[in-house]
């Protein structure tokens, strides 16, 4: 027992001599590499940026279809097709209006072969009326004439030589007769053809009745010339005077009203023409619309829309085609807001991008806000799209003017954190946020209107994970 007592002390001997443990060293603090770049103060032209779609330029776009309700036969264009001025692009079903002007141009025809018909008969059977209107009045003044010489030789007493005029006067109205006999024949042969009014052939058998009493009346006279004269005689050739007077008037005044008949139906005829010019007019019409059937492109241009197709049914509120004119370039309507549309006028320069390439116009009108979205339409003439078709999508910016100098940063520089826009700046050898205010923002630089000062360094790059007061230095420094 007593070996193992050196051994013990010298082991508590060492043990005690034994270091205390040193306390852990603090980690090193983190320093985070940043680039900055110094606020500058000077005036941005300005971006809006934006949306919308190629359109056809206003005037220069035309709905073509029927003008009246009919069923489309063929359409002859479609879409992304040029078509020049002319061209037919679609017809209508031409069925009806063809057999509506087949009818219509018979009965022009027939109307005006009836109309010249009814004014040649017309005008025959005025001539005809003036022609036995005169022969009456004439064969009534020669009964006149041969009662008055009657009248004046019974009164005078009969000689041989008044005999013999009796005797004539006798032969004189038989001739007489005899031609109001042959007058009724014609007047008759006319009445059985139609020509002649049966009025005009009671008209004649009147005058041969008067002729053959003149015969009677002539004959009468040259038998009293041969038996002399006695005072009732001479009464008697007075009457018969006083008849031949009145027989006379008569005719007249029935004379007058066969020529006013007669010359009324022949005006009436002649006033017919109006109804075959109206028929006419009526099949024109109708030619006419029937040569709408065939639809025909307004101008040079390209089809953006086709909306109908064979079959379907046409009328002027449903179009068939849209073609536009592309001579005039297109133009693209942008959206934008309403506190956008204030820096908007027109002639600002655009930059419209679209698949991967841009072309270039500028803004010619501002609209009223859309009732649906609020946004405001603003159109923009590209006189030259390449190649791009109206209703292609594309993405564009406004270059708005220059402003008065405010201080400007580069964008990437803000950062939007829990809804607020921020920058970071390098205060030293630390970070600090400060919230800004932005204004107008052209290219990759942004106008901050508060919040950052001029000449301050704003980091750049490294500042999405820092928070205030973090460390940082700039990096290769």
């Amino acid at each position: 027992m007593k070996k193992w007592l050196p051994w013990l002390a010298l082991t508590a001997l060492v043990g005690g001599c034994a270091k205390a443990p040193e306390p852990e060293a603090e980690a090193p603090e983190t320093i985070s590499e940043v680039s900055v770049t110094a606020a500058t103060v000077r005036s941005l032209a300005g971006e809006i940026e934006f949306t919308g779609q190629f359109v056809p330029p206003e005037g220069h776009v035309a709905r073509v279809g029927a003008t009246l309700p009919n069923r489309i036969a063929t359409v002859t264009a479609k879409e992304g097709d040029r078509v020049t001025a002319g061209m037919v692009v679609a017809t209508l079903d031409t069925q009806a209006q063809t057999a509506t002007v087949r009818q219509l141009s018979e009965a022009a025809t027939a109307a005006q072969a009836e109309f010249e018909t009814n004014v040649r008969v017309a005008k025959l059977q005025l001539e005809t009326t003036l022609a036995e209107v005169n022969s009456d009045i004439s064969q009534a003044k020669s009964a006149l004439k041969i009662a008055q010489a009657d009248y004046q030789k019974v009164k005078s007493g009969s000689r041989p030589q008044e005999i013999a005029a009796a005797q004539a006067a006798v032969r004189q109205a038989s001739i007489v007769r005899d031609q109001a006999r042959r007058e009724l024949r014609r007047v008759e042969s006319l009445s059985k053809d139609g020509y002649v009014p049966a009025k005009d052939v009671e008209a004649a058998r009147e005058t041969l009745n008067t002729e053959e009493q003149a015969v009677i009346v002539a004959q009468n006279a040259m038998d009293l010339a041969r038996l002399g004269n006695r005072p009732e005689e001479i009464t008697a050739a007075e009457e018969r005077v006083k008849a031949a007077q009145d027989s006379l008037a008569t005719i007249r005044v029935t004379a007058a009203k066969r020529i006013e008949t007669a010359r009324a139906t022949a005006e009436g005829a002649q006033r017919a023409e109006l109804t075959v010019k109206s028929k006419r007019s009526e099949a024109a019409s109708a030619a006419a619309t029937a040569d709408t059937s065939l639809i025909r492109a307004p101008f040079d241009g390209v089809v953006t829309k086709r909306i109908l197709n064979p079959g379907d049914e046409s009328d002027n509120l449903t179009p068939i085609l849209e073609i536009t004119d592309g001579s005039q370039g297109l133009d693209f309507l942008a959206m934008i807001s309403p506190e956008q549309a204030t820096s908007v006028s027109p002639g600002l320069p655009a930059m419209i991008t679209v698949n991967g390439r841009s072309v270039s116009g500028r803004t010619v009108t501002i609209g009223n806000a859309d009732s649906a979205t609020g946004l405001i339409p603003v159109r923009i003439a590209i006189p030259n799209p390449d190649g791009v078709r109206s209703g292609t999508f594309g993405k564009g910016k406004l270059i708005l003017p220059p402003a008065g100098s405010s201080v400007v940063v580069p964008a990437v520089a803000v950062l939007d954190r829990d809804g607020e826009s921020v920058v970071l700046i390098k205060d030293g050898e630390v970070a600090r946020v400060a919230p800004v205010t932005l204004g107008r923002k052209q290219g990759a630089f942004i106008a901050i209107r508060s919040g950052v000062k001029p000449g301050q360094s704003v980091i750049i790059d490294g500042q999405y994970e820092l928070t205030d007061g973090a460390k940082v230095r700039v990096k290769g420094e």
